[in-house]
């Protein structure tokens, strides 16, 4: 049994230690997941995530190239970055060449790019995390990320991103991959999109429920 564990930016994932999944499985993170944890692969679509991760070779929080360390993937790797007056530790021009270009479901969103490489990589159990799809607060509509307020992120005053086109993105690839098992751990509010329920390869379980699995209690 091959799994994977692809981790999202929700804030169901607070309080869980992904340090506990290391040697269980391959794991798949999005954008900037590698500031407090280094999964095994890293997905970051848009440019602004890039930019960052890009420079982490230079950037004197980082000093360490997080694209020749670990696989990252996104649209357009490896451009030109110029100075920016945001960026007083970058003086001169800067182009990493060891990022690589997403090869499936290219204009999807990090999440949904992450689980399609974890599927194409043959893996038949894989576990979702930290991918809440809806917002917070008393309506459901406040941001819902554990990096808001911070560089390429919106701030938590915001309102919470429009979450269908990751539920669409998700059933297609659900459905496209109908012979792997697909597990999302710790549903935020219990909310289960409608239209997941006809994926038969798909199943909710709980953060105990998970941990009881991956450790063979």
């Amino acid at each position: 049994m091959k799994k994977a564990f692809v981790i999202g930016n929700g804030k169901s994932r607070i309080g869980f230690d992904l340090n506990t999944l290391r040697g269980k499985g391959t794991i798949y993170g999005c954008n900037a997941l590698y500031r407090d944890f280094m999964p095994d692969v890293l997905i970051g679509t848009d440019d602004k995530i890039r930019e960052e991760i890009e420079l982490s070779e230079i950037n004197p929080d980082v000093l360490e190239n997080i694209p020749a360390k670990i696989p990252f993937y996104t649209r357009r790797p490896n451009q030109l970055i110029k100075t920016h007056t945001d960026r007083k530790w970058q003086d001169t021009d800067y182009q990493n060449t060891h990022s690589r270009k997403i090869e499936y479901n290219w204009g999807y969103s990090s999440g949904p790019v992450a689980l399609t490489y974890a599927c194409v990589e043959k893996h038949n159990y894989i576990y979702l995390i930290g991918h809440d799809l809806m917002g917070i607060g008393a309506k459901d509509n406040d941001i819902n990320n554990i990096y808001s307020d911070t560089n390429a992120y919106k701030p938590s005053s915001a309102t919470a991103t429009y979450y269908m086109n990751w539920v669409d993105q998700i059933r297609r690839i659900m459905l496209e991959y109908s012979d792997i098992n697909f597990a999302r751990v710790g549903a935020l509010n219990n909310f289960v999109p409608e239209n997941w329920k006809e994926c038969s390869n798909h199943r909710e379980i709980t953060f105990e429920q998970f941990e009881k699995e991956i450790n063979n209690v």
